[in-house]
């Protein structure tokens, strides 16, 4: 379709409330502004935390919905709305794969599935478990005539936005115990911080830059009573720019699948990813969830193990390569 005529696009989102899941959907965002630069976007999702596109400018208007119920709101809307593309990223979702079908629009893009009213949709690529969900996404864009593509450039110099000074003279390690999914994907505080005193032995000018959200309060005093002072910075409810800075600064990066770590991935920094096995099977997750490169490991637990069960010295193990280098 020709990029100069598209005037109207609409997403529908995703309806994960998770900050990760926002983050992931990004890149795609970022391409759509850049492939479609005369098109007003407009976002339709059960989240409100999709106001991140919103916030980036990289959508015009968000409209919430609660449940399946206000589909009939969302068709309304599309038939009069008239748009030249919808996107439905919910691949899982009989009722918005039927609100794509019947859309009215010219463009109807999402992912093959055994669903009947994909059949309707003219633009569809395979859901492919194997690959970083991001590029999933992008995968769809580019099969609707969209043709410039830049990676993940722009998440990677979000961090000209940022003002938080990093100190100088000091080797920067970034350390994110987040995981507002839940516990099960938290490699725990007093890991991080064991991890932490194992890498001051080996990097005496070790500074470290703990990447929490708010449900992680609790963290702040165990780090406070674990490393020395003038060692640590903590980072809560930091901007995108800063936490892309800090990773890109950073000699290397560990993380358990979180949101924040999705930015370090997509940023090209050395990176150690911890999972353990509680709720998940995390060698089915882990090119979905991660970005697959050479810089970029995993240390996972033994088979049928939580995450907690992982050492220090295990992670430690790995990180020397990366400390070395």
């Amino acid at each position: 379709m020709n990029k100069e005529i598209v005037k109207r696009i609409v997403v529908l989102a995703p309806n994960k409330p998770f900050f990760g899941a926002n983050i992931l959907q990004l890149p795609f965002f970022q391409h759509l502004r850049h492939n479609f630069p005369n098109a007003e976007i407009i976002i339709w999702s059960p989240v409100k935390s999709s106001a991140m596109m919103l916030n980036q400018g990289l959508a015009d208007k968000l409209y919430i919905y609660k449940n399946w119920k206000d589909y009939f709101k969302i068709i309304t809307h599309l038939w009069r709305y008239s748009p030249d593309i919808v996107f439905n990223l919910r691949w899982f979702s009989e009722g918005l794969n039927f609100t794509t079908a019947i859309s009215g629009a010219r463009l109807r893009a999402g992912f093959k599935t055994s669903s009947l009213f994909v059949k309707f949709f003219n633009r569809t690529v395979k859901y492919n478990d194997d690959i970083y969900m991001s590029l999933r996404y992008l995968e769809l864009l580019k099969n609707t005539g969209a043709d410039t593509f830049f990676g993940f450039d722009e998440i990677a110099t979000l961090d000209r936005s940022s003002e938080l000074a990093i100190p100088s003279g000091r080797t920067i390690f970034c350390l994110m115990p987040a995981g507002g999914e839940g516990e099960h994907k938290r490699w725990g505080i007093d890991n991080y911080c064991g991890l932490a005193n194992l890498i001051l032995q080996q990097v005496p000018d070790a500074y470290f830059y703990f990447v929490i959200g708010p449900q992680e309060n609790d963290y702040i005093e165990v780090i406070k009573q674990t490393l020395p002072n003038n060692t640590y910075h903590i980072l809560q409810g930091g901007s995108l720019g800063d936490i892309v800075k800090v990773s890109k600064k950073s000699k290397l990066t560990v993380a358990n699948d979180c949101g924040p770590s999705h930015l370090a991935q997509m940023s090209g920094v050395n990176y150690i990813g911890v999972w353990g096995w509680k709720e998940q099977n995390p060698i089915k997750r882990i090119n979905t969830w991660t970005m697959v490169r050479p810089n970029a490991v995993h240390v996972v637990a033994t088979l049928g193990e939580d995450i907690k069960t992982v050492t220090p010295a295990e992670v430690m193990k790995v990180a020397k390569g990366f400390i070395t280098e």
